[in-house]
């Protein structure tokens, strides 16, 4: 089985371990890592969370909106976010997505901005990223107090000719779970780029975020090293069959401690943030190598097959799966895929349709046929010929 996500920490981390049990700085891997994310991002100021979505709680808890007012969405997103979003008093407005970029359609997004709109949320969907600059001016333009929350969960990495993903909205997300480009297991960041609100934001996160204790952190490092193994071995087949029952779905949730009550507060662990310190290191080697398969692929994929990813606008490079829309239900593919020894999905992602609305056709049309081949450093030469004849054959 080729797995579609990079599992290399799961060879690792036994050395990461052990070179932890003997570090005899281990509080400062937070700082450093932050230091490390800020300098990427041109100075910006960095703060590092137990997961990515805790971000909207540092951002909502901390901005000045009325109950009622509202947030644009593209329709194809994160639906686990909307409880999150609506229990602060907001409502979601749900916009169409462009072929091209997968984020909000531009046209549409600018037509649903009114009087009661406060955030618009653009993310950067499977790392593919649009014209950012030119949506946020006009964005700006027609109401300047909205404040762009810029999703970059999947896209560290990626950039324009104007500057990284991350560096264009007024608040940024990071994801830093186990499938990222940038991994520690679970966590993510918030980059502030708003001056007005950094203050309270970094009062809040100063008084009230903690780090987990150690019992906490080795919970979590031992789930994902076993969902890790999961993923490297033909148990996968057995976890795609146990996952079909609900019983067994809600047990693995209970497990899983991001589900705990106080997990919105919690920051990022000295040991993750000491692993995420030592992945920065080599990330920019590791992207570069990634661009090479990324070419590779471009080489042995037929034409037309090609013409099937959506393309970004002014992208350098963009490196989250191969994304492929379909002719066909990607469910369909999939099954055909896996049965040939190749897993890709993405029915089994977070990714999802906020809305069921027939006006969104783009999205749930986007949702019902997209799929993803891997693409990971880790990936040789000759595996990515042999996934490109399997989708050469197969689509």
């Amino acid at each position: 089985m080729i797995p579609r996500r990079d599992i290399i920490l799961y060879n690792g981390l036994s050395t990461l371990i052990s070179r932890w049990i003997f570090d005899s700085e281990k509080r400062s891997y937070p700082e450093k890592f932050e230091k490390n994310l800020s300098s990427h991002f041109y100075e910006k100021e960095i703060f590092l969370l137990g997961g990515g979505r805790q971000a909207f709680h540092l951002i909502f808890d901390n901005v000045d909106f009325e109950e009622g007012q509202e947030i644009i969405i593209p329709n194809y997103y994160l639906p686990v976010l909307i409880p999150i979003i609506k229990s602060k008093g907001l409502v979601p407005v749900f916009c169409d997505i462009d072929k091209n970029h997968l984020s909000s359609n531009k046209d549409q997004f600018l037509e649903k901005i009114n009087e009661d709109t406060r955030f618009v949320i653009i993310p950067h969907i499977f790392g593919h990223m649009g014209k950012v600059k030119k949506q946020i001016e006009a964005i700006k333009d027609k109401k300047e107090d909205i404040l762009i929350i810029e999703d970059c969960a999947h896209s560290l990495g990626s950039e324009t000719k104007n500057g990284r993903a991350g560096t264009f909205g007024d608040f940024s997300l990071f994801s830093f779970n186990y499938i990222k480009t940038l991994s520690t297991l679970e966590g993510g960041a918030l980059l502030v780029n708003n001056e007005n609100y950094l203050p309270k934001i970094k009062k809040d996160y100063s008084a009230n975020y903690q780090f987990p204790g150690r019992l906490k952190t080795v919970k979590k490092v031992i789930y994902y090293y076993f969902l890790l193994l999961v993923l490297k071995t033909p148990l996968l087949i057995l976890l795609k069959i146990f996952l079909r029952n609900e019983r067994i779905k809600k047990i693995i949730k209970r497990i899983h401690s991001s589900h705990s009550k106080n997990w919105r507060r919690e920051k990022l662990s000295p040991f993750l943030s000491y692993i995420g310190y030592y992945e920065f290191l080599s990330f920019e080697k590791k992207q570069e190598e990634i661009d090479c398969l990324h070419k590779k692929y471009l080489d042995n994929l037929r034409e037309d097959i090609l013409e099937m990813m959506p393309k970004g606008e002014e992208v350098r490079w963009s490196k989250y799966f191969i994304t492929l829309i379909t002719e066909e239900e990607g469910a369909e593919i999939s099954k055909s895929l896996f049965s040939k020894g190749l897993d890709v999905a993405v029915k089994d992602e977070v990714m999802g349709v906020c809305s069921i609305d027939e006006d969104l056709n783009r999205s749930l049309e986007t949702y019902k046929k997209i799929i993803q081949a891997p693409l990971h450093h880790k990936l040789r030469k000759k595996e990515v010929e042999k996934i490109s004849n399997k989708l050469n054959s197969v689509l």
